[in-house]
């Protein structure tokens, strides 16, 4: 037994050391490289991108970037490092001539690498510069407007450009548009979400030039979220309310997907005071019970308000509620007295209790003497020494035993459970419970 006891103590800790340690799970960002421009320059070609966060739509700093020029007779690489705005400006020593050039980032513990960009270019030719502006959201169900702008230079250019918008994951389906710019060099466009899209997947827009004889391919990208657009419906239970009672607001939320459950809408006044929040049941109805302290007395307005927990979710807010908040409900004068009555009741309850006033409205029976008593006792008058006894050998030589009886004289009959006092001198009285003070002679 006590073998068992000492291998059961070392191998303990070695089992607890030798446990499995939880799973370390990693989250890293998703990010996009892209190169907006390629120009000749007296050193070679200028290489001008960034990197990008497609979750934020914000540019990545500080990361190495590695840009590739592939001709048909030698291949030119350099890296550099992105500025404040996830900008990165490369310059490669290359002569005129057709690229193929690639942008890559390898990634880190934060941001996983994206697929490399690569396109061609023809240093040969003009090149052109793209600036694509597009909402960073767009809802379900609803087109997207954007503008795109070409530049030669400084120059405006009239080209024809096609527009796709696709999901970043591979094999979802895309959407298809052209617009051509004018002499501002400017174009506008709608283009359609594609079919099958589900609210939170996100988009790449992308505005792409072929190139002609006399300028270079171009191209410009930007991210989209598809988002979802919410609905919210309230009412008030009542147009008018005492302040601080409870004010019951009643409504329901949704969006383009049906009934949103388990959100949490909250009553705000005009001021954006928070008056109190309920949470949607399965078929998005909630019931909120606002407060009502802080409204000032006359007339007043609400609004309930959705902030959504995801992104892709659009917030929500009702029209305006109009209420009229009254003075203060007067506090029943039985609010004043019941403490006190109640108080009063429970004193009168303990001492009724306690000292049975009842007694006194019944009438007092008077039982016949006991005929049971014997009749040498009835007829002994005064006191006479009482037999002794053992404990009477342990007292004082003048404690002296006194045996008797307490008659009741009008009644001739002895009163029972009585205590009698026998007290020596003249200062004796009557005692409590019907006790008899008698003096000695």
């Amino acid at each position: 037994m006590i073998r068992s006891v000492l291998l059961l103590l070392v191998l303990f800790p070695a089992t607890a050391l030798c446990a499995p340690e939880a799973p370390l799970i990693r989250v890293r960002a998703r990010t996009r490289v892209e190169v907006a421009t390629a120009l000749r320059i007296a050193g070679g070609v200028a290489v001008d991108g960034a990197l990008w966060d497609d979750a934020l739509g914000a540019g990545v700093a500080g990361k190495p970037v590695t840009v590739q020029l592939r001709g048909a007779i030698d291949t030119l690489e350099v890296t550099g490092i992105t500025d404040d705005r996830g900008a990165f400006h490369l310059v490669l020593p290359a002569p005129i001539g057709t690229y193929d050039v690639q942008a890559s980032f390898l990634g880190d513990r934060d941001y996983a690498a994206p697929p490399a960009y690569a396109r061609t270019i023809d240093i040969a030719r003009r090149p052109i510069t793209l600036l694509l502006s597009a909402p960073e959201r767009a809802g379900l169900g609803a087109g997207l407007p954007l503008t795109v702008e070409a530049r030669d230079g400084k120059t405006a250019a009239a080209l024809a450009l096609t527009l796709t918008l696709t999901a970043t994951e591979a094999g979802s389906p895309s959407s298809t548009a052209t617009v051509s710019t004018g002499s501002d060099g400017r174009g506008e466009g709608m283009l359609a979400l594609p079919s099958g899209i589900r609210p939170g997947a996100q988009l790449l827009l992308r505005a792409t030039f072929a190139g002609d004889a006399v300028h270079d391919a171009a191209a410009a990208s930007r991210p989209v979220l598809v988002t979802s657009s919410s609905t919210l419906t309230a009412a008030l239970e009542g147009p008018s309310i005492h302040r601080g009672e409870a004010l019951g607001v009643t409504g329901r939320l949704s969006d383009t997907t049906g009934p949103l459950a388990g959100e949490v809408v909250e009553a705000i006044s005009a001021g954006d005071a928070r008056l109190g929040e309920a949470t949607t049941d399965a078929a998005g109805r909630f019931r909120i019970a606002a407060a009502t302290g802080s409204l000032a007395p006359g007339e007043a307005r609400l609004a309930v308000h959705y902030r959504p927990p995801l992104s892709y979710r659009d917030p929500a807010r009702s029209a305006s509620l109009d209420l009229t908040v009254l003075p203060p409900a007067p506090i029943p004068l039985a609010g004043y007295l019941l403490p006190p009555l109640a108080t009063l009741a429970l004193l009168a309850l303990a001492w009724t209790l306690r000292r049975h006033p009842w007694r006194l409205l019944r009438r007092a029976r008077i039982r016949p003497a006991d005929s049971a008593f014997p009749e040498e006792r009835r007829s002994s008058p005064g006191l006479v020494a009482a037999r002794p006894k053992l404990r009477a050998t342990f007292g004082r030589p003048h404690d002296h035993g006194l045996d008797g009886v307490v008659w009741d004289a009008p009644f001739d009959r002895p009163v029972p459970a009585q205590m009698s006092i026998i007290a020596l001198g003249p200062e004796a009285s009557a005692s409590h419970q019907g006790a008899v003070a008698c003096d000695s002679h």
